[in-house]
């Protein structure tokens, strides 16, 4: 049974007629009550955040052209604990010991994400773009790699 509460910013602003930037963030802190009859105890209270920041220009090689560049924080837990009850083989009575356990809930890492989307509308017809990801400590775990990925879009209208 959680309570949860959500703050968050956006900020929008045509910069000129083909500059835009924009930015959203949301920080939340959620309160959940002690489980009854459970192997999950106890919780603390959870704080989590998420922000995009991005920067859009249109027409850049072409008439209806566009290109954005965006740094993102995909939601994530900034602090938060919960206690199990971990149990243990039974004895020869059959009875179960447990041990209650902390986790921290904190991932290791901090996904950020880098992306570049271009998107080209050639005619009525036909739209094509193209997007690139990359991301450092993907889920949330801390990783020495950079993850990738390009995605390639198009529309066509017949």
């Amino acid at each position: 049974n959680p309570h949860s509460f959500f703050s968050g910013l956006n900020f929008e602003k045509q910069i000129s007629s083909k500059l835009s930037i924009s930015f959203n963030s949301i920080l939340s802190y959620s309160l959940v009550n002690n489980p009854d009859n459970s192997l999950v105890k106890k919780f603390t209270p959870l704080i989590s955040s998420s922000y995009r920041l991005s920067i859009s220009n249109k027409s850049i090689f072409a008439d209806d052209d566009s290109l954005t560049i965006q740094i993102i924080q995909p939601h994530r837990i900034e602090n938060g604990k919960m206690a199990l009850n971990i149990p243990s083989l039974a004895d020869k009575n059959g009875n179960v010991a447990y041990e209650l356990q902390s986790i921290n809930l904190e991932p290791s890492g901090r996904q950020i994400d880098i992306g570049l989307d271009y998107i080209n509308k050639y005619d009525e017809n036909l739209t094509f773009g193209f997007s690139t990801n990359f991301s450092r400590d993907y889920g949330h775990v801390s990783k020495s790699s950079i993850e990738k990925a390009v995605t390639i879009t198009g529309l066509f209208k017949f």
